[in-house]
């Protein structure tokens, strides 16, 4: 079978030769010891934690780090484990019991890897891949026993392997790893945060890949539609190749305007260097969503205001317009650290999220804020509130703004509050928000979800997640026009703003800012230079007549055709 189908962590279409990283499995002597030679024993253990601490230095050393500081953040929590009494005396307590180093290592990692297999929720159930990538580098290092060096590969590659240990993962460079399938994996795991994170298209959960693939042969990885290629022919390679090309000679500019010379405002969307870089590279106009809750989650306690400080202000010198999202925690997004009472929410798409959970954070929220205000020095910044459903909330996010920026003496130029529009109630209730609001922004991916009433992470609603309903669009709609009566700007940041289908309606719709992620750029930028606003616009009094989702296309074709 040359095609194989599994679950979309990170979407892309990229071809490469095949790399299969094969597991390692380790000659571990169970018998015992003599007596006298457990000093040896504790003496080759020392050994090996110094050399996998120089190990994960080199990767440290060696990677520009994620400004979330995701990758920085595993590999030192890693780090911090090699360094921890408790570990490292657990395992010095198996070897006085006349056992080897290996041995021991082994033992505490199945006790501590069996404690995290009893945890329900998937986020902290996956942190065990951390515990055995960690605990198998030592064993690795007791037998002389060499791991795969991915940082040595030089030409276009797609990774097969079973599992991928983060350390690993956070050491894969983008110019030549193209993408990433596995056998395994769990998205809400740091490998699938760091390929989601670095935006590696990967696929997990493909049954028996290692089986159909061959090394250095040609694939296809098409993670948008969740197939990976074995065997692509001549004219499949040329046709992802021929994409590349495209890609790669058009002209960007960083300003973007229709064919009728209408300017629309193109942002990015960001998390991580490697987007950073990218928003750059594709002249993003600024940052339409900076999102901020990937530091948190890469920490075993929320991070320093200095780390936080030092990230922002990296982000605002590279790109000088930059929109803050709050930390934006709970759905399908959980700390390492999380409550345990909030992690025993039935729905917790509808559960303690977003603002709500900032005002049981108080000080974590204010420390964030203080971060971003002095980022503000260095460019233009905003901020905005997620999930927010009442006035209150958002005027209660304003208040503790305007009393750091008093604290911090920063109140020359005050930061503009935007409001998320992406529950119901923010939606019907938006002439009220447009009235405290500085600006507005559609946080389409949620707003989809609740007016269509799915779970957008169950792969059971995948074409519901791409939906365009017109309910969405008459929302959409509604939410301009009050940013148009309050005289305060609307833009969006769901992935509906880089559809290609949908950007002609959105435009006709009064949208003028869209923030996408950096990797659309092309094609978005592309589109919207071939469309003439004056004719779009014609939709607008039709937009609360329209019934279905084929009406609006058909709608939206024939305006097209038309421009």
């Amino acid at each position: 079978m040359s095609k194989l189908t599994g679950i979309t962590v990170e979407p892309g279409i990229v071809s490469g030769k095949v790399i299969i990283v094969e597991d390692v499995f380790f000659d571990i002597n169970s018998n015992s010891i003599d007596a006298t030679s457990t000093w040896k024993e504790h003496q080759r253990l020392d050994i090996a934690i110094e050399t996998s601490k120089r190990e994960l230095r080199v990767i440290q050393d060696n990677r520009e780090f994620s400004i979330s500081l995701g990758d920085e953040a595993i590999l030192e929590a890693q780090i911090m484990m090699l360094e921890d009494p408790y570990f490292i005396g657990d395992i010095r307590e198996v070897i006085d019991q006349k056992k080897t180093a290996e041995y021991a290592v082994n033992f505490v990692k199945d006790a501590l890897t069996a404690s995290f297999d009893t945890i329900d929720d998937a986020y902290l159930r996956a942190r065990r891949n951390d515990v055995i990538d960690l605990t198998e580098r030592i064993i690795a290092n007791l037998l002389d026993t060499p791991r795969v060096d991915l940082s040595l590969l030089n030409s276009d590659t797609i990774i097969i392997a079973k599992e991928l240990p983060p350390s690993i993962t956070a050491s894969l460079d983008k110019k030549f790893v193209k993408g990433v399938v596995l056998e395994s994996g769990a998205k809400h795991s740091h490998t699938g945060l760091l390929l989601m994170s670095k935006g590696i298209p990967a696929l997990f959960n493909v049954e028996d890949a290692i089986h159909h693939a061959r090394n250095h042969n040609f694939a296809i990885l098409n993670s948008h539609e969740s197939i990976i290629n074995f065997a692509p022919t001549k004219e499949e390679l040329e046709a992802v190749t021929l994409v590349k090309e495209d890609d790669s000679g058009v002209e960007l500019t960083k300003e973007t305007y229709s064919k009728d010379h209408v300017k629309i405002k193109v942002s990015a969307n960001v998390s991580i260097q490697s987007s950073v870089e990218e928003a750059i590279r594709y002249k993003a106009e600024g940052v339409g969503l900076m999102r901020t809750e990937f530091m948190y989650m890469d920490h075993d306690d929320f991070p320093k205001e200095s780390d936080e400080n030092r990230v922002y202000e990296s982000v605002v010198k590279s790109l000088e317009d930059v929109t803050f999202r709050l930390l934006d925690i709970g759905g399908d997004k959980f700390l390492p650290y999380h409550p345990k009472e909030l992690l025993d929410e039935i729905n917790p798409a509808l559960g303690t999220r977003g603002v709500r959970f900032l005002k049981l954070h108080e000080q974590t929220l204010r420390q964030q804020i203080r971060a971003i205000i002095r980022a503000s020095r260095f460019g233009t910044v905003k901020i905005m509130v997620p999930m927010v459903t009442s006035v209150e909330e958002f005027l209660w996010i304003q208040n503790i703004l305007r009393e750091e920026e008093i604290h911090l003496r920063m109140t020359e130029q005050k930061i503009p509050l935007g409001a998320m529009i992406e529950t119901p109630a923010s939606a019907i209730h938006v002439d009220s928000f447009a009235k405290y609001a500085d600006f507005l922004s559609i946080g389409t991916n949620d707003l989809t979800q609740f007016l269509l009433a799915f779970d957008r992470t169950s792969p059971n609603f995948d074409t519901l997640a791409q939906s365009m309903h017109p309910s969405i669009f008459k929302v959409i709609r509604n939410v301009v026009i009050s940013g148009k009566k309050h005289d305060i700007p609307v833009s969006i940041c769901g992935v509906l703003a880089q559809n290609i289908k949908a950007i002609p309606i959105l435009l006709g719709l009064g949208i003028r800012h869209i923030s996408i992620d950096p990797n659309k750029m092309v094609e978005v930028k592309t589109k919207i230079s071939q469309l003439k606003i004056k004719q779009l616009r014609r939709l607008r009094p039709l937009i609360n007549h329209i019934e279905t989702e084929e009406e609006i296309l058909s709608v939206a074709r024939r305006l097209n055709q038309s421009t």
